[in-house]
């Protein structure tokens, strides 16, 4: 939909408008998919958690060089003769970056299909699997089925001495939410609303003047790097991390110092040039992929067991002599369980961040361009 509104020029402003929010929808839905992810991953290694943030910030690097490259074949360096046109050019985007969607889809169906894919814990299931041309043979306990997993899974979990009430929880993962709250509201109050307004000093050059804003994307999405470093650096106590997040207010007024333009506006006293600018917008996004993915990989292993200190509370696998049915109402006073819940806490409190730093990012961009 998004490659075709870029070949159509003619659309109805009004129609252009209605197909734009059902994008924009879309594209909500698939966030929060992958917002779910954290609360899974959050029950297993904090590794995990890593690799899905780092895999994240790399798939944002992709289409910024994409961009890059498209504009490239754009204009020529005499930038009179276009090889393509603009409407070209951002069909071309969005079709390599569907292609790249479409691949990603297709390698997870392919690891899904996989035997080894399934959880360490249905190890000890029995399982055979029956070429469709041969008679099947095998007795039906052979068969892997989801019974059987669950079954397996449910017995090797570990259960909570002393159930905790959900607020117990909140209150004591509330230093970390509001760590990586501050992180990404200050991160959304600045990127791409006033970073993007942010031009060359150097007029003169027609590839600077071209190249700065899409090159400012690149130089942001390397905070993939950012988000690989907790595996060497890692801060381990509620407090240092919300330190460091309340650190990061400095890149508000190190940012509005730089030759920020909106339209006729220009802000004609700022003190960075454009190398200055480029090194804080990368110590920018270094730190908020370091914070970011350093919060959301302690806060659940942390959490829990300040929790089974403060609440005097063990967990233990003793649950043979309950039956099933009990074991599924028990499940959620699970360690993974409270796990989980702490990854959905910190990815609402992620998102309440974004959306609080949109919103001050609406009142700096009216203030820079009306003041």
């Amino acid at each position: 939909m998004a490659a075709l509104m870029t070949l159509y020029s003619q659309i109805d402003p009004t129609t252009y408008f209605f197909l734009t929010l059902v994008l924009v929808v879309l594209g909500a839905i698939a966030s929060s998919l992958l917002m779910g992810f954290f609360g899974l991953v959050s029950t297993s290694s904090p590794h995990l958690i890593q690799s899905l943030t780092a895999g994240q910030g790399l798939a944002g690097m992709v289409p910024s060089l994409v961009q890059i490259i498209l504009i490239l074949f754009e204009q020529s360096p005499n930038a009179k003769t276009k090889y393509f046109s603009h409407e070209k050019v951002a069909f071309y985007h969005f079709v390599i970056t569907a292609v790249i969607a479409f691949a990603t889809l297709f390698g997870f169906l392919a690891m899904e299909a996989n035997p080894e894919y399934f959880n360490k814990g249905t190890a000890s299931v029995k399982y055979t699997t029956v070429p469709s041309d041969e008679p099947n043979t095998a007795s039906e306990d052979e068969f892997l089925n989801l019974e059987d997993i669950e079954e397996t899974l449910l017995a090797s979990e570990t259960y909570l001495d002393t159930p905790i009430s959900f607020w117990t929880v909140f209150h004591y993962i509330l230093p970390f939410s509001f760590s990586v709250f501050l992180t990404f509201s200050i991160t959304l109050s600045l990127f791409p609303a006033i970073t993007s307004a942010i031009v060359s000093l150097d007029k003169d050059s027609a590839w600077k003047v071209r190249l700065f804003v899409p090159l400012h994307f690149v130089v942001y999405n390397k905070d993939f790097i950012g988000k690989s470093l907790p595996v060497q650096i890692m801060l381990k106590t509620p407090f240092s991390l919300m330190v460091m997040s309340s650190a990061r207010l400095c890149f508000i007024p190190l940012l509005l110092l730089c030759n920020i333009h909106f339209g006729s506006t220009s802000n004609q006293n700022g003190i960075f040039g454009d190398t200055a600018y480029i090194l804080i917008l990368f110590a920018f996004s270094l730190s908020n992929g370091w914070l970011g993915t350093n919060i959301l990989m302690k806060a659940p292993g942390l959490v829990v067991d300040k929790l089974k200190l403060a609440t005097n509370t063990n967990f233990s696998t003793n649950e043979n002599n309950v039956d099933r049915e009990q074991r599924l109402i028990n499940r959620k006073h699970t360690k993974s369980h409270l796990s989980s819940l702490c990854g959905d806490l910190m990815m609402f409190s992620l998102s309440v961040g974004l959306a609080f730093g949109s919103v001050v990012s609406l009142s700096l961009s009216y203030l820079l361009q009306n003041y």
